[in-house]
């Protein structure tokens, strides 16, 4: 159902600034992101291990920030989470997420 990456980026950033990032992200949203943003190596990595899992059945593959002590219950017990969900499509969405 989940596939979690710890790694030292806290998610996808909302812009350049890297002052915020989005809690969720569809699989065509993170598409257009590759195209027009310039991302790490190692990040594209995890974008583009997210994106086959995703796209090979996976419900959601989350990108979370490791260094965050008990990053894991703050992203799944709470309702702004704690980095980025790659979901394939808005029709996976749990039901408190619409």
């Amino acid at each position: 159902d989940k596939l979690i990456y710890l790694s030292r980026y806290p998610g996808i950033y909302t812009d350049e600034t890297r002052s915020d990032v989005y809690p969720r992200s569809t699989s065509e949203d993170v598409e257009e992101l590759k195209k027009t943003r310039h991302f790490p190596e190692d990040f594209m990595d995890y974008l583009n291990h997210c994106m086959d899992a995703v796209h090979q059945g996976v419900n959601r593959a989350h990108i979370l920030d490791g260094r965050i002590e008990h990053v894991l219950p703050i992203e799944f017990f709470s309702i702004d989470g704690a980095g980025t969900v790659v979901i394939r499509d808005e029709r996976t969405l749990y039901q408190h997420e619409l």
